[in-house]
């Protein structure tokens, strides 16, 4: 919003908190309104820096965490974004990147009509696995908001049938034989 920082080069970005209340919400359509209304009052707001933001919530401090925000989700849409310069071309190309600064930073991006995601997490906190697994849970979390968006968002499931067969039956199989021996005291 700032025509001053035009001319700049480099990444300016002001980080929103927001805060959801789900305990109200019946269906995804409800969540996105609710998701409209606080982050349209978020952006009234959009001038005041974060470290300003921390500093008057005061929150208790931990170095293993970060203040006021633990997981950031990010949507970009990405065009493909060429700058040129007098005597000069430049474009973007892929950072690669293991880890994160927050607990969980969530980057999807649309690309040709079709949703990438990325997830970006301290590998001292979270395994290669459990991510894999939380992505996959996404993915159909997802698939059955675009087949049912008026569905009651806690009625939605984040794993498969297959998944919870394994999970309630497979998983669930503690019966053990005993030997009559072992049986008497």
């Amino acid at each position: 919003n700032r025509g001053e920082y035009e001319d700049l080069l480099g990444f300016f970005v002001n980080l929103i908190p927001i805060r959801l209340n789900l305990s109200t919400t019946k269906s995804f359509n409800d969540v996105l309104a609710q998701v409209r209304r606080v982050c349209l009052e978020g952006y009234r707001h959009a001038e005041i820096p974060f470290e300003y933001l921390v500093e008057l919530l005061n929150p208790p401090r931990d170095v293993n965490r970060h203040p006021v925000v633990q997981v950031l989700f990010q949507l970009r849409n990405s065009e493909d974004r060429r700058l040129e310069f007098p005597g000069l071309s430049a474009s973007p190309f892929s950072v690669t990147r293991r880890t994160g600064n927050f607990d969980l930073h969530v980057v999807c991006e649309e690309k040709d009509s079709l949703l990438e995601g990325f997830v970006y997490y301290p590998r001292h906190r979270f395994s290669d696995t459990l991510m894999v697994r939380l992505a996959s849970c996404y993915q159909r979390l997802l698939e059955d908001l675009a087949a049912e968006p008026e569905r009651h968002i806690f009625s939605l499931s984040l794993t498969t049938e297959a998944e919870r067969g394994q999970q309630l039956t497979d998983w669930n199989n503690t019966i053990v034989a005993f030997s009559q021996a072992h049986a008497t005291l």
